[in-house]
């Protein structure tokens, strides 16, 4: 019926104008929140908004699309469904007004996994309380209902006929679609696109309550940890991590370079000549490991300090949306422009809109590459030549300082090389192997044009990889072998300080280490990295899925919950693991399990870093 649609429709827009009400709701409710961001940069978050309002509404109604097909399903049931369902959500996103100041995000399952006694117990009370959520709700629902009644009055009715039907199904369940996943872009939306203004509170104003949950809501929900008191686990891990003492080069510029898929063991035989140049002029840590094995997971590590300790990536955790301190956010405060480049498509891996979300001003893709269409490998992207001569270009011209992220993309399975350069380099015992001659050559010309640039001898470079790949030797296939991958810190005009060549350090380290060069502080940053340049063994922890890895100086403890851990030490040198005698590993390994986990569950760190 003709009718029935019409009236879905009719429902539908009649909500996106409530939604966008409950917004502004959220925005005055909050209002502390938006004092610092002008008029202009709140309109953009409503009008973002529309976007995953309307996503939102169609995702939870998607059924009522199937109903209007479905020959004389009643029209009072359907109704009564439908006002039924989206009052319920409605009564949830106001409520969700008051929960996010405890929460610090919108609304999950897991808020009702983790507190379904509790509301049980106290739920007259909070209702008697909080009495003008659910009565708003109510009387919202009531007043579009007798609307509804209305317009379903005037509206006249007509019988679809069957060679109309069916096309029309088709196109309606494909529009449906299209509206769920937010338009025709390569990547679905998600609940990290909300935050590509680059403010966590404009993230949370873009969004709404109703998408958060039905998108995090398969997201497996992180338990908490209690093997030491909340005051206990602060004070373990203020000393646990060492402070920023070191004096760089304030207001240098920084350049991460993030290598597709390099393992350490690479530069050790021989197939990365110019890393190993370049190392020699700053520094390359010996014991440098990743601290996921996923691309996916590498951003939140490098940029905010934020390691993968769970199955589920932190871009893709129930915690995404938690506010964070990282290199990025903290140089833009500092005056840094701020810019990422990535050679695969828009929305490859989460990269633009996690970078966009947490620091990172612009992000460019081979979407922005105006080079040849030789220049595209036809797999992933643009090749490494190309696109680090396009992100030099780029980078020049920026104004100083400026802090840049560059990941490479050619060693990616199916490690392609272009014409021109096969048969260039060593083929070696692994099909990686060529690739990453080929990438490391195209550094070594990277390096060579940057150097003629007026920028260059005021920059810090940090170089290493998102995780390792295919592994030949003994020495790296084990737990330990398979996060080791390169870590070096190189500056032009700058000597790195002696003997720190051989300090554990991962992924995590570098927010810190970048803030100790350019001498701005770390507030705000979580307790997990540290700088490398603060004396000490150092430290890495990485999942294992189930249970994890730590490493710290010569010894590694591997653990998990059911089964009591075990302690080895570990030569460097050889690679090889054998059983030790337990220390304090364990305590340590619990305490950062327990300060990281914790801290997604309730969106916010224990205790942050105050230097």
């Amino acid at each position: 019926k003709t009718k029935q649609l019409k009236l879905l429709l009719f429902r539908l827009v009649t909500l996106m104008v409530v939604y966008t009400l409950v917004r502004v709701g959220f925005s005055v409710y909050h209002s502390g929140l938006f004092q610092s961001h002008p008029i202009s940069e709140l309109l953009i978050s409503f009008i973002h908004g529309l976007r995953f309002d309307w996503a939102a509404l169609c995702w939870l109604n998607a059924c009522f699309f199937l109903f209007v097909f479905i020959p004389r399903f009643p029209a009072v049931l359907n109704k009564t469904l439908f006002y039924a369902l989206n009052a319920s959500f409605l009564i949830g996103g106001l409520a969700d007004l008051e929960l996010f100041t405890f929460n610090g995000r919108r609304m999950s399952r897991e808020f009702f996994t983790s507190v379904t006694a509790d509301i049980i117990q106290h739920l007259p009370a909070l209702t008697l309380y909080f009495w003008y959520f659910p009565v708003t709700g109510f009387v919202v629902a009531w007043l579009v209902w007798k609307l509804d009644s209305k317009v379903e009055g005037k509206l006249r009715d007509s019988t679809i006929k069957w060679a109309l039907a069916a096309p029309l199904f088709v196109l309606t369940i494909g529009l449906v679609f299209v509206s769920i996943r937010g338009g025709l872009q390569q990547k679905s939306i998600h609940v990290q696109t909300a935050f590509t203004q680059g403010s966590n509170e404009l993230g949370h104003l873009t969004l709404n309550t109703t998408y958060h949950f039905l998108r995090t809501f398969n997201t497996p929900v992180t338990s908490r940890r209690a093997f030491f008191s909340e005051s206990e686990l602060n004070n373990k891990i203020t000393q646990l991590t060492g402070k920023n003492s070191f004096a760089g080069k304030k207001g240098d510029n920084v350049v991460i370079i993030i290598l597709e898929s390099f393992s350490l063991e690479y530069l050790e035989q021989g197939y990365a000549p110019f890393l190993n140049e370049l190392s020699e002029k700053g520094v390359l840590f010996t014991a440098g490991f990743a601290n996921g094995r996923r691309s996916i997971e590498v951003l939140s590590s490098i940029l905010d300090g934020v390691p993968s300790v769970q199955e589920v990536p932190f871009s893709k955790s129930n915690a995404q949306g938690m506010a964070l301190e990282g290199v990025a956010t903290k140089l833009k405060t500092a005056g840094y422009q701020t810019v990422f480049f990535h050679g695969a498509g828009k929305g490859s891996m989460g990269f633009e809109t996690y970078s966009l979300a947490h620091g990172f001003e612009r992000y460019h893709s081979n979407a922005d590459f105006n080079g040849q269409a030789e220049d595209n490998d036809g797999q992933w992207g643009i090749y490494d030549g190309p696109w680090l001569n396009y992100s030099l270009k780029e980078i020049t011209k920026l104004k100083p300082p400026f802090l840049a992220g560059i990941f490479t993309l050619s060693s990616h399975q199916p490690y392609l090389i272009p014409p021109q350069w096969q048969d260039k380099f060593p083929k070696g015992t692994l099909e990686i192997h060529a690739s990453i001659g080929y990438t490391d050559r195209m550094l070594r010309d990277f390096f060579a044009a940057a150097s003629q640039e007026a920028w260059f001898k005021n920059t810090l470079f940090v170089i290493t990889a998102d995780h390792t790949q295919k592994l030949s030797t003994t020495k790296f296939q084990n737990t330990v072998g398979l996060y080791r991958v390169p870590l070096i810190l190189f500056h032009p005009t700058q000597a790195m300080p002696k003997g720190i060549a051989g300090k554990v350090v991962q992924h995590v380290d570098i927010p810190a280490t970048v803030l100790d060069w350019v001498e701005v502080d770390a507030s705000g940053l979580n307790y997990v990295g540290e700088s490398m340049f603060t004396p000490g063994p150092g430290k890495a922890l990485q999942y294992l899925q189930p249970g994890w890895q730590y490493v710290k100086g010569d010894r590694v403890f591997l653990w998990d919950e059911i089964n009591p851990g075990v302690e080895y030490h570990w030569d460097q040198k050889s690679g090889v693991l054998k059983t030790a005698a337990p220390s304090n590993m364990e305590d340590e390994a619990k305490t950062l399990v327990q300060y990281l986990l914790n801290g997604f569950r309730q969106s916010r760190w224990s205790v942050t870093r105050s230097e």
